[in-house]
């Protein structure tokens, strides 16, 4: 399952580790000083072979940072700026084209900060892939302990949970109540303005009781820009 690319480098790191073993070995020789004036310098071994790791070392130092592989490989980061003011990370943005009219791509980049774990749900995780400008829709199973004569289902899209930028609601619709299917669809017209990446979630409340509210059904949505208007 290794990548092609990666063989060469790995042949090379698994040669440095027997060369190791070679040399933790030849660690224990010691010169022997004959009393006639000869001379066997058995610590040569240690030192050829620590120098021979060197070499091995760099060659392969050489092809991760060339190929950006291993754990030598080269790393980009984002700095991220605070303001003074809120004290709240600054957003980021995709760099575009001077002639790109298009709206700007926020970039989300990982916040955890705190090394904070992540939360356990008892929603279902569902990511949709839709294109831009294109009708959508999913049909969604519900248990059968579900009653959908009770329940009123809204599912919304915004840009993260809890924002106030609502990009579109879906169209919720009953498929078929015997076996518990539920069809969200989604417009052309809504998804010509839905974001690179949002958020969405469906919700559950209940006719007979005012303070029941579930979510079912939580994800992201990635919509690819479309070419032809």
């Amino acid at each position: 399952m290794l990548p092609e690319v990666e063989v060469y480098p790995v042949t090379i790191l698994s040669s440095i580790e027997g060369l190791y073993t070679l040399a933790t070995d030849a660690a224990f020789d010691i010169n022997i000083f004959a009393p006639d004036g000869v001379t066997i310098p058995r610590s040569e071994r240690y030192h050829q072979l620590t120098n021979l790791i060197q070499q091995r070392m760099e060659q392969y130092k050489m092809l991760c940072a060339a190929l950006n592989i291993g754990i030598h490989r080269i790393e980009v980061a984002t700095l991220r700026r605070v303001s003074r003011t809120t004290n709240k990370l600054v957003p980021i943005f995709m760099p575009q084209e001077i002639d790109d009219s298009r709206r700007p791509e926020r970039v989300y980049l990982p916040n955890d900060m705190t090394g904070r774990t992540p939360l356990p749900s008892t929603a279902g995780i569902y990511d949709i892939i839709l294109q831009q400008g294109d009708s959508w829709y999913g049909i969604f199973d519900f248990p059968d302990s579900t009653n959908f004569n009770d329940l009123v289902f809204k599912a919304q899209i915004r840009t993260y949970p809890s924002s106030p930028s609502l990009w579109a609601t879906f169209t919720i619709t009953v498929e078929d109540a015997p076996t518990k299917k539920l069809r969200l669809a989604l417009t052309s017209a809504q998804t010509q303005v839905i974001p690179v990446r949002a958020f969405w979630d469906l919700q559950a409340t209940s006719l007979s009781d005012s303070t029941f509210e579930q979510t079912y059904i939580r994800g992201q949505i990635f919509c690819e820009r479309e070419v032809t208007d």
